[in-house]
C-alpha cells in the first residue's frame, strides 16, 4: 500500500535490487582507447542516478586517486568522448557551502554530461553552440576544445 495520497489505484513501483546495479555497454569496456583508470572512472560516474551532482571532489573522497588522476582520467574519458565537461557557472547569490560561508558569485564546479555513446556529446556540443551564438565560451581545456572541434567536422 502506498503512503502518497495521490496514489488511487494500479502499481507502484518501490525499491528494487536491479536499483543496485549498473549496465556499463561493452563498447566502453573493451575500447582499446581508454586506460583502466579511465574505465573504472566511467564505471563510477555511470553508477549515479541521471541528474546526481558529481564533483572532482566527490571523486576524490570516493576513492584513492589524486586529484590529478582523477582530472586526467576525466581527460582521457573526454577524448574519447564518454564525458562532455560544460563551462563553470557562478554560483547564485546568497549561496552558502556546507560551513555557512557565503559564496555566491564564484565560480561552481564544471557540470560534466556522460554517456556511453560518443555522438551523444556531438549532439551536446551542436546544441551547446546554438544556445551560445555570439557569447565567449570560457572553462574548457585543450582537451575539450578539440573535442569541439572534432564534433564541428
Amino acid at each position: 500500500m502506498s503512503d502518497s495520497p495521490d496514489f488511487i489505484a494500479g502499481i507502484q513501483r518501490g525499491e528494487m535490487a536491479a536499483d543496485n546495479f549498473t549496465i556499463v555497454s561493452n563498447l566502453v569496456a573493451r575500447d582499446p582507447n581508454l586506460s583502466y583508470k579511465a574505465k573504472g572512472l566511467f564505471l563510477n560516474l555511470a553508477s549515479h542516478k541521471r541528474g546526481f551532482e558529481i564533483t572532482e571532489d566527490l571523486l576524490l573522497r570516493q576513492g584513492r586517486d589524486s586529484k590529478d588522476s582523477i582530472r586526467s582520467g576525466l581527460r582521457e574519458l573526454c577524448a574519447a568522448g564518454y564525458v562532455y565537461r560544460g563551462e563553470r557557472r557562478k554560483r547564485p547569490a546568497g549561496t552558502k557551502d556546507t560551513k555557512g560561508r557565503s559564496i555566491g558569485g564564484t565560480l561552481g564546479p564544471y557540470p560534466y554530461f556522460v554517456t556511453d555513446r560518443p555522438d551523444e556529446v556531438a549532439k551536446i556540443l551542436e546544441q551547446n553552440e546554438k544556445e551560445t551564438a555570439g557569447h565567449v565560451q570560457g572553462g574548457f581545456s585543450d582537451v575539450d576544445a578539440t573535442r569541439q572541434d572534432a564534433a564541428a567536422s
